[in-house]
């Protein structure tokens, strides 16, 4: 009897042309995204055996962690590239308040300090509507 989630498993072929047209395995590709991971500051533990996941459909979610470094390495958002954030939600804009841990309609979301300026310039591009 094949369970559900595996007759639902669709193949990420976008992730896969795009990493067949860099002219890499799977290993060189999870090598790149450890990579880009370290240039930004946020080491991350991208395997192999992560980037099967994600092309065989058996995992369609991606962490910030991971998105932050395909982004950096792939220039693409990992949207476009087939992959969804954990919560199907993104936020964007400046927080201003205390603390950094709390839940939005479905699920934690991860807070980061981009900019410290409270100037007018920041504020505004703050509040532009996300891409």
């Amino acid at each position: 009897m094949t369970h559900t989630a595996e007759r639902e498993r669709t193949p990420n072929d976008v992730l896969t042309s795009l990493r067949k047209s860099m002219n890499l395995s799977q290993d060189e590709f999870a090598q790149g995204l450890r990579g880009a991971g370290e240039e930004l500051g946020e080491p991350n533990d991208t395997s192999k055996r992560l980037v099967q996941r994600w092309e065989s459909g058996e995992t369609r979610t991606c962490r910030p962690l991971y998105a932050r470094a395909l982004k950096r390495f792939t220039g693409r958002a990992p949207e476009s590239l087939g992959l969804i954030e954990p919560t199907g939600r993104r936020m964007a804009g400046k927080w201003v308040g205390f603390g950094k841990d709390f839940d939005v309609n479905s699920g934690p979301w991860e807070l980061r300090l981009l900019d410290r300026s409270t100037e007018r310039a920041s504020i505004e591009r703050y509040s532009a509507s996300p891409e």
